[in-house]
């Protein structure tokens, strides 16, 4: 729907923006997808806090800085951290 977009707030806003000219169908899975991407990036960022801290302290919210950073300390982070990330992105332990 979005591949011009960057990654980050602006794909996030234009998925948003085209998801209404969907079928409701599509838009009820995309709103889901929302609702558990939301769920996931708070579930990683209550597990990862003193990580984020204490690799990305530098990373500013948004577009998805922090979890690259997180990705690049993928063998460093904590075993809290490690186990909510999601897999396939990053280094295995």
């Amino acid at each position: 729907l979005c591949p011009d977009s960057p990654d980050g707030a602006a794909r996030t806003h234009c998925l948003e923006q085209k998801a209404r000219k969907l079928s409701p169908l599509c838009q009820s899975q995309v709103r889901e997808r929302f609702v558990k991407w939301k769920e996931d990036r708070n579930r990683v960022m209550a597990a990862c806090d003193e990580d984020v801290r204490r690799f990305c302290r530098a990373m500013k919210p948004g577009g998805g800085q922090i979890f690259q950073c997180l990705q690049s300390h993928g063998q460093e982070v904590s075993d809290r951290c490690y186990q909510t990330l999601p897999k396939g992105t990053f280094f295995f332990k």
